[in-house]
Formats: structure tokens, sequence, C-alpha cells
């Protein structure tokens, strides 16, 4: 699958009700209790520059409904030019892009400086921090679930906090 497309799960569909999601993650939670891996993952940050670490769903994992009532539709999108605007991004995915803060460190070749934030990951070859998926119902509101990986640390930490203060 390749990075924003969009994709629709016909016979899984969740609304932006808490229950729903509640009921969910218990689900989701047993079906990784009953694998027994034979290895404990390695620590560490993964926006370490230079490192391979991998972040993992654990109890450092923070996961959010952004409900997002002026998001367009991907069937109401009719060039790809528009990918950019406000109301296809979503509320999280415009604020992900909003600042160099929230992503990934790297040179700007054209202006020759370093730009983001190599502490938060989501660069080449380290995998973003956080996950954001719009999601469009049938019935009930569209809404965005965004999974922040590793918020133990205060880079990420600060946009859970952006994310919810502009939300609330």
């Amino acid at each position: 699958m390749l990075r924003g497309c969009y994709c629709l799960l016909t016979d899984f569909q969740l609304t932006n009700k808490k229950e729903d999601w509640e009921n969910f993650f218990k689900e989701v939670y047993k079906a990784f209790t009953d694998v027994k891996p034979r290895y404990k993952p390695g620590e560490g940050n993964p926006g370490t520059p230079g490192n391979r670490y991998q972040d993992v769903l654990n109890k450092n994992t923070q996961i959010y409904i952004v409900p997002d009532l002026g998001m367009k539709h991907p069937r109401d999108v009719k060039e790809w030019s528009e990918g950019y605007k406000p109301e296809v991004l979503g509320k999280a995915l415009k604020l992900l892009y909003s600042s160099n803060e929230y992503k990934g460190g790297e040179r700007n070749v054209i202006k020759g400086v370093f730009e983001g934030n190599p502490s938060v990951g989501g660069k080449l070859n380290t995998p973003s921090y956080v996950v954001i998926k719009s999601n469009f119902p049938k019935v009930g509101n569209f809404y965005q679930v965004v999974t922040i990986l590793g918020t133990n640390l205060k880079e990420r930490k600060a946009f859970a906090y952006v994310l919810l203060r502009d939300n609330h």
C-alpha cells in the first residue's frame, strides 16, 4: 500500500464513538498478548540520528480521535494537486505539516540549511512517530485517528499537546 493512498474497508468500519474504539482495542490487545515473542525488542529513541531502533505500540503510545467536519472525502478530490489543501489533509495532518518541530530533520538542499527536528523521527530511513488515518464512515461524521508513538519523548509529546489544545 502506498503512503497517502485511500482504501475503503467495507466490512470493518468504526464510528468516532469512544466505546467502539475501546472494544476494538480490547480485541487488539488480546490478539497481541496471545503472541509469545522469542525476544524483547530493543529500547531506544528511534528519532536519534544513525540508530536503527523502531517504535512499538506500547504504554508510551497515545491514540486520539479527531473529529473533522470540514474534511473532504477522497472521492470528492478531483485533482492530485488538491492533496495539500487543509480540507483534504484534515486537522491532524495539517498540524503535522504546519511546523518543522513535528517533522524529522533533513538538509534543505535549495536553502542550504538544516530543517526539521531530528529527535522526532519521520525522515528518509527513519519511520515517522505518528500515524494519521482519515476515516469516512458510511454513518456518522468524518474523523482522523492519530497514533503517536513514543510520547514519553518531550518533542513528540509537544505534537500531542497542540493536537489536544486545538481540538477542544
